[in-house]
Formats: C-alpha cells, structure tokens, sequence
C-alpha cells in the first residue's frame, strides 16, 4: 500500500478530538451493551467500530502512561528539562476537554476581527446548555421532574454532550473515509479502503466510487407503505396531500425563511424540516447568514434546505444511509419509478441532495415522499418497528386522520421512531413480561411541545423541551408548526424575550412576534377550561415556562 493510502487512514488532531467527543457522547454508563456503544461512535465519526475501539484504547494508555510519567518526573526533579517533556508530551497529545478548550482559546484572538455573528450564536448556545442544566429545577414543574426519572443521571448525560466539539456534537463534517459497498458487505464494514479506491489530494476517497445507485424494490415500497399506512390501508395508497407536496419557500409578503405546505395532512413532516431550515440559517456552520436570517438570499434559502434534509436524513444512519431520488426526465413519478443511493458519509448524503434538489422542491412534486422514503430506508422497517415497539404493519406512521404520528415526528426529529417524548426507556411489567417502552435517548437539537401536556395526556421530558438550539416543533390542535428564538438567551432567562412562530399552512403574510414573562409578579394560572378564548400556543408554551405572560404585541392570538 502507497504511502499516501496509509496517511489516509491515519488518525488526524480532529479525528482524535471527535473520537473523544464520540466516546463521551455514547458514554458506557449508558450504552451497555458494548458492541452497540461503539457500532454508533464509529458510526458518528466515519471510521470501523475496531479502529476506533484500538485507538481509544491507545489514547487511553497513552493518557495513563503520561499521568504516572508526569508523577514520577515531579518527584524526582523539578528541572526545566523535565517541564520542557512534558509540555511537549501534553502538546503532543491532548487528554482532556480543558486543555481542547485552551488550545482552542489560544487562537480566538487571531480569528476574532472575521469571526461572523452567526459563530458567535452557536459559541453563546453551547455556552447557555451549560447554564440551562443546573437551573432545569426551574424550568420544569416538580411533577414533571418526578416522572423524569434520575435528575443526576440525566445532568451527567447533558454535561457530555455539551463537551463534545462541534454543533450539536453530530457528525455535521465530511469524512475523510469512504469505502466502496459493492466491495464491503454491510455486516463487515470495519471503515477501511480499499486498494482499488481513488484518493484525492485531501486524502479521501471519491465519493462516486462509494455510492451505489439501484432501482427501487417491489418488496421495499410494499414494506415502506406497511409501515407509513400499516397493512391494511397500504392498498388505498398515500393521499395526494403527501403525494404531490414539495419543501419550497413562500414569495412576499410571507416570510422568506417559511416553508409553504399546501393542504393538510404532512404538516408533521413541514414543521420539522422547517425547524432545521432555520437551525442552519440562525446557528448554522454551513449557511452562516444570521446577521439577516429573517432575509436569507435564493441561494442560502437552498443551502439551508439542503443541510435541513441532509441532517434528518442521516441522523437516522446506522453506518450508511439511503437516499432516494426521482429522474425528472422520466414522465412517471410512481413509487415504483424511484432511484435509491446507499452512501457511507454525511458529506455524500448532502452532495446527493444538492444534486437533486430541483426535485426536493418542486411546488406539487415528490419531496415529502423522498425524504419520508429516505428516512425510512436509512433507519430500516425493523429498526421503524423496534422503536416504536409495533409489530409490523400493524400500527402506522401516519394515522388515522392523515396526519404524522408521534413515532414519525420523533424519527424525523432525532432519527428514532419513538413513541415517547419522554427521556429514556421506561419498564412496564415483571421480568418475564417486561415490555420496554422507548423515548428519546439524547438532548436534541430541536425541541417539541405539545398541547397534550397541558392537558394532562403526557409529560416531554427536558431532552425535548430544553434542546441545544431555542427552536421548538408546536402540537396544537392536531397540527405542527413551530415556535423559534434567534438567541439562545431564552432557554436560561428570567426576564422577558421574545419567540417568533411560524405556521407553514397559514398563509401567513406577518411576522408573529410573542414575548414571554416567564416570571411575571401575577403567573398565569394553569386552566383547561375551552371556554377560555386563550391561544392554544400560550398554553403550549406554558408547558415549557409556567405561568408565563404571553404578549402578541399587536397581532390577533391565533385561536
């Protein structure tokens, strides 16, 4: 093997920084089962489950041997050429977030004249996390706290994810690994390339080369509908409100951020994409336009979008993800007609989408239909199932009234198809008859609050409703849009701020602009009296902060 294939495969300071961020993030206190904990770190950072695992564990030996090197150097001498050692052995490998913060630090002064607005946002929401968790007591009522489960477990799970570098600690650059599947089996895949690959300059294999493109299977769409519809509706086929919506922005005087949705139905699907929309417009790496979110151009409208479907597609990646895509040259656009790409990298997850977003955006096309697909196929029918503890076909994603179900919501918003909003798993029944009921595993990046709290049906628990980034999926009145905050002040603030909503089926030609008390002199009473001519989004908020004032400031409540 050339030297250039053997630099390609060895372990960069960024790699090594993600390794650690992955390995904290997917914590062994948590993850138990040994196999699985670093199936999803390799997963997180592009490489094979055993290079990551053998590298951490020389990480960790090398840590173990500077440690007891460094003791013994104190008490033997205190000379300046033992200092000099060690500084060179702390240089040479960093053991600890502290010193990553440092060296990070180290730089700032260089960078702060171009630093841009929107790298600050991002820098001031990790920071506010680390706030939010020691004042959660305040934000969620003590009856909720008790249905939460360990408030110590939970802290320590939210103190490792906020460590980690990187937005959200996810997997949101390319890597510089990829392997071609047609000659790596799934169940194989250790993250090594082959002799055959093509190698660029940067050292990463073509992407091309490691995407497989195929026709869509009979048997797939028949499993996809089962598990969107379940058994006995997947004959009736998906409504035209699915079938022929795409994710295109609405023309002045509607905001420029918004989605539109056409009729009811995929509003579930609309909202969450159009909570990621304004994730990368306001905290974004890859479309840094916060200083004018509000305004972004055609083009940072479609690098949003792109990163929006590329993020709710590979979040729900195991270790490949599926895209699928319709050639516009072909007359017919039937289920059947569909192209899948299995891919191994984010950054070829984001190119494919790129590519096809033309489609992904026509007004009446198949983009609701692509990205439900794509999803579905990424995280599989058995695994759909498995989440949401249904036998297949049985129950659906969709339900009874063409609307999302939870468990779709939940996939889409976290890659886990869920049924629960609450964090964790909880037990029901002995342990011969023990049935797992799951909820979310980690704090998310976008959170959701529902008016099913408010009355009484179910509690969200501080995953959901205290995510990284202040931009929150709304359930009221069996439909989703979304409530959002251009600072991350919010999520920690006892004074006054404001939150802006948006509904991508209301025609809405104004901006909506809500400020909440959360601590007023006279809290609001909790009250489910419908005679009250109250707006269901003060309520829903007020699961999130009780007993806060709700100002529309001069709009008509939406009732």
């Amino acid at each position: 093997m050339s030297e250039e294939r053997v630099a390609a495969r060895t372990w960069s300071s960024e790699a090594l920084r993600e390794l650690r961020a992955a390995a904290q993030r997917f914590s062994r206190h948590e993850y138990h089962d040994k196999n699985e904990r670093w199936k999803l770190i390799a997963n997180e950072i592009g490489r094979g489950k055993r290079d990551c695992y053998t590298k951490y564990k020389e990480l960790k030996s090398s840590q173990s041997q500077q440690r007891d090197g460094g003791e013994t150097r104190a008490s033997a001498s205190a000379s300046t050429s033992g200092s000099s050692s060690a500084s060179t052995s702390a240089r040479s490998t960093p053991t600890d977030a502290s010193e990553t913060a440092s060296n990070t630090s180290s730089g700032a002064s260089e960078k702060n004249s171009t630093s841009t607005r929107a790298e600050r946002r991002v820098l001031r929401a990790k920071s506010s996390r680390k706030n939010v968790i020691t004042q959660d007591e305040n934000l969620i009522s003590a009856g909720s706290l008790r249905s939460l489960g360990s408030r110590a477990s939970d802290t320590i799970n939210k103190q490792k994810l906020i460590s980690g570098s990187a937005r959200s600690l996810g997997a949101c650059k390319p890597k510089n690994i990829m392997v071609d599947e047609s000659k790596v089996s799934r169940d194989s895949f250790d993250g090594t390339i082959d002799e055959d690959d093509e190698i660029d300059s940067n050292g990463s294999v073509s992407s091309r080369r490691s995407v497989i493109v195929r026709p869509i299977r009979t048997d797939e769409v028949r499993d996809m509908l089962d598990v969107l519809l379940g058994q006995p509706k997947r004959s009736a086929g998906l409504g035209p409100s699915w079938r022929k919506q795409g994710f295109f922005f609405g023309e002045s005087p509607q905001p420029r951020y918004g989605l539109v949705q056409l009729k009811g139905g995929p509003c579930g699907v609309l909202a969450v994409v159009q909570a990621f929309v304004l994730l990368e417009l306001m905290y974004g790496i890859h479309t840094p336009c916060a200083e004018h979110w509000e305004r972004p151009t055609a083009s940072e409208q479609r690098a949003a979008l792109t990163e929006a479907l590329t993020t709710v597609i590979w979040q729900a990646a195991d270790r490949s993800a599926r895209v699928c895509t319709y050639d516009l040259s072909q007359e017919r656009s039937a289920l059947g007609e569909m192209s899948v790409h299995q891919v191994k990298a984010r950054a070829q997850v984001r190119d494919l989408i790129a590519e096809h977003l033309d489609v992904f955006m026509l007004r009446e096309g198949p983009g609701v239909l692509l990205l439900l697909f794509s999803v579905m196929m990424t995280r599989g029918d058995v695994s759909v199932d498995m989440d949401a503890g249904m036998q297949h076909g049985e129950n659906a994603l969709i339900g009874r009234h063409n609307y999302a179900g939870q468990e779709l919501v939940n996939l889409l918003l976290f890659g886990r198809a869920s049924s629960n909003v609450f964090n964790g798993t909880r037990n029901l029944g002995d342990e011969q008859e023990k049935v797992v009921l799951r909820g979310v595993d980690r704090t998310c990046e976008i959170g959701f609050l529902t008016l099913f709290e408010h009355y009484g049906y179910m509690r969200v628990g501080s995953r959901l409703k205290n995510p990284l980034f202040p931009i929150w999926v709304i359930c009221s009145e069996s439909h989703y849009s979304v409530l959002f905050a251009d600072t991350p002040d919010c999520l920690q603030s006892a004074e006054p701020f404001d939150l802006f909503y948006f509904d991508q089926l209301g025609n809405q030609d104004e901006e909506y602009r809500l400020t909440v008390n959360p601590a007023p002199e006279v809290p609001v009473e909790h009250s489910t009296d419908s005679s009250r001519l109250v707006s269901p989004i003060d309520d829903c908020i007020r699961t999130r902060w009780p007993g806060a004032t709700v100002d529309w400031n001069g709009s008509d409540p939406l009732l």
